[in-house]
């Protein structure tokens, strides 16, 4: 099996995990949880997850990833300077196979960068992500500034960390 065909069976490993709703107390404190808790559950609560998971599985393949934050593109030019209470974003990963990255949506497989944005196209619907940041885990992003990523990373732990990151990056004033 071709390496970029490998990419969309850990995508079918992926979604093997139930997609759940969740606790929300939880979410609201903290993103995701532990690899352990995943794993043991078999559950993923939301993308961080799908791309915890993707990278968890990609590894024990031997592909290298790049776990990246995104921020729908139509959500950000419709929010204007004020970031509303629903955040719109999707997590992506790019895996890097022979001497390409390719472009992943974790639960769903391959797909494509457009003018620098990350696609979803879930039902024939067409869906534009800008990148925020990328890292190896929410727990390390280095954010977009630009054209060029900081060199200085962020933790995105909570949904006040993701507002902090897109102020700084989107937002600026």
């Amino acid at each position: 099996m071709a390496k970029e065909e490998i990419l969309d069976e850990i995508s079918l490993e992926v979604r093997s995990f139930d997609m759940s709703r969740g606790n929300y107390e939880h979410r609201r404190k903290k993103i995701t949880r532990s690899m352990d808790e995943i794993l043991s559950s078999k559950q993923s609560e939301n993308c961080h997850e799908d791309g915890l998971l993707y990278n968890h599985f990609a590894g024990k393949q031997k592909i290298p990833t790049i776990y990246v934050e995104t921020i729908k593109r139509d959500w950000l030019r419709e929010s204007g300077s004020k970031i509303p209470a629903t955040i719109e974003g999707h997590v992506f990963i790019d895996a890097l196979t022979g001497k390409r990255f390719v472009p992943v949506d974790p639960r769903y497989g391959r797909t494509e960068i457009v003018d620098d944005c990350f696609i979803m196209d879930p039902k024939g619907k067409r869906i534009e992500y800008e990148v925020l940041g990328i890292g190896t885990d929410y727990s390390r992003i280095h954010l977009k500034n630009g054209s060029e990523l900081e060199i200085d990373t962020v933790s995105i732990q909570t949904i006040k960390d993701i507002r902090k990151a897109i102020q700084k990056v989107f937002m600026k004033s």
